[in-house]
Formats: structure tokens, sequence, C-alpha cells
């Protein structure tokens, strides 16, 4: 794997002088695009939910893909509709969509045929994200140090580009410095295989790891186990790690061919502010980057700000 480490910013030296500016305060920053909450989870029971740029319709369940293209068509005055699960699958015969209301996906973009298939604003799904019992069973295992803690995400990365051809892996850390408008931040990036918006809730659940979820792929599908056991080998969660370098971590990601981009952030304020009985968390999904689409798949996890680097 290709592994490199930067870090960014300049320190002030003792001799250096403050020097008084006249230049114009900077500008403020354009206001982001709203965020539309979207609310699967309280979906009617018996109902599906119809979102086309935006525009949000609760309609009965179908009961097969035929009737539900006629059924948005109607809805939204389009003829050849399409539709994507938030996740960025596409559903398009009836098996696809028996599959995903199984699995209790009952939110589908909708979008014309041959329409460039984009989001109007970044989409947010509140997610349970109540521990694991694994975190009564791990619980006081993990000990960390700045470098185990580091040790623990670059390990993960190990891991998620272990299906990438050899030539073709990359595993980046970068330390950035305080400026005027961002915190000092940890940013640890691969270009391994990502994460769905399901894996993020996953992966958000305090006491499941991502060795968890690789193990649990590997089982589903007959894999190899063994080489999971590697995974969080310098400790048992990631989120913890990430609690222990800083106050928030946000992992970005995306699948192979994915139309869109997930993230997730956790935060100590925000889990505090949700008090003890409920464990909630935003998984938003939004068009990709200009940067991002270069790379097929990819997952970034930022954590900010750090608080070993406080007083520097």
């Amino acid at each position: 794997a290709v592994v490199s480490t930067q870090s960014t910013g300049k320190r002030k030296g003792n001799g250096d002088k403050e020097k008084v500016s006249h230049e114009q305060p900077p500008k403020k920053p354009r206001a982001s695009p709203p965020r539309t909450q979207l609310g699967i989870l309280n979906v009617a029971s018996g109902f599906i939910s119809l979102d086309r740029t935006g525009e949000i319709k609760q309609t009965p369940t179908s009961s097969n893909f035929a009737e539900l293209e006629k059924t948005a068509a109607q809805l939204f005055s389009i003829k050849s509709p399409r539709f994507f699960t938030i996740s960025s699958e596409e559903v398009n015969s009836n098996e696809e969509l028996e599959s995903q209301l199984s699995q209790k996906n009952r939110h589908f973009l909708v979008f014309e045929n041959n329409e460039e298939i984009s989001l109007s604003a970044p989409r947010s799904i509140l997610v349970d994200i109540t521990p694991s019992k694994n975190i009564l069973l791990k619980a006081g295992t993990a000990e960390y140090s700045i470098s185990s803690a580091i040790a623990e995400f670059i390990d993960n990365s190990i891991q998620a580009v272990r299906g990438n051809p050899a030539t073709e892996r990359e595993i980046h850390v970068r330390i950035k410095k305080a400026t005027k408008r961002k915190p000092n931040r940890l940013i640890i990036w691969d270009n391994g295989k990502g994460m769905t918006a399901n894996d993020l809730r996953r992966w958000a659940t305090m006491g499941i790891s991502q060795g968890d979820l690789v193990q649990h792929e590997n089982e589903s599908s007959g894999g190899d186990v063994g080489v999971t056991g590697l995974i969080s080998r310098f400790g048992w969660d990631a989120k913890r790690a990430a609690f222990f370098l800083g106050n928030s971590v946000t992992v970005a990601s995306r699948t192979s061919g994915a139309q869109f981009a997930h993230t997730i952030t956790l935060s100590v304020e925000k889990l505090k502010s949700h008090g003890d009985q409920e464990w909630m968390a935003a998984v938003e999904t939004r068009d990709l980057k200009k940067t991002e689409k270069t790379q097929d798949h990819f997952t970034k996890v930022k954590i900010s700000p750090i608080t070993f680097l406080e007083g520097e």
C-alpha cells in the first residue's frame, strides 16, 4: 500500500512579531444548500416515499414495479421514471423492488430517463446507533496512546484496500493545522471499496468495528474469515479511538459506481445532547464533489479538532 503522511501549517517562532493587518475582513462563506431531513423511519406503514428533486410524496406501497412506474409518472408528470435508493442502488425490476422493501428501504429518489442523476440538495436520514452489546463485552480493553489510536484507522484502511490490485492500494494520512476558518484536523483517506449508507450506519454503532462489517460480509459470501483477525488489533472500536484524538469524527465514502457519496458525523457534543436513552445520528447522501468523481471508491475519515495539537 502507498502510505503518505503530511503535516501542513507553519508554527510561529518566539522572535516573530505580530503584524497589524489593514486588509479587508474576509468575506462570509456562501451559505450551504438547505438540507432536507428525511424521516424515512417515519414513513407511514403500508406507504413508500417518492422524492423528485426535493418534492416528496407518500403513496401506498406498489405491488409491482410497473405499478410504481405508473404512480411516479402520474405524480410528477414525467414519461419514463427511474428509481434510486438513498444508497445509490437503482431499482428497475420486481425483484429489486421486493428486495428493497424487505430491507425496509421505502424512500426512493425519482429521475426521468436520460436525466442527469443529481440531488437538488443533500439528504439526511436520522438513524439509530444504539450501542452494540460488544460495548459491554469489550469495555475496558482499549487503552489508547496517540500512536495506537491513529493506528486503529490505518489498520482499517489496510484491510479496506486489500481487495485492490497490489499497485493500486493507497492510504494517505495528513495532519492539518488550524486556520481562521477550520480547526486543526487529522485526515485518513484510502481507496478501498468504500461503504454504503447502511454500512455507515452500522459503522457508527458504538461497539461495532469496520472489522465486524468485513467479517459479516465474508461469512455471508463464504469468503475467508481469517483475514479479518488482523483488523482492529490496536483497539476494538474506531469511534472510541476518534474521541480519544478529537471531539468529532466525519466519515465520507463512495462505493464503486455509486452516483452519490454518503457521510456521517459523530461528535461528543451531539451525542451528549441526545441524552442517555437516545442514540441518533444523521447519514447524509449528497452529490459527489469534483475531486471525488475521479475516485471510483474511497473512504475519508476526518477527526477535528484534534486535541493532541491543542496549545501549539
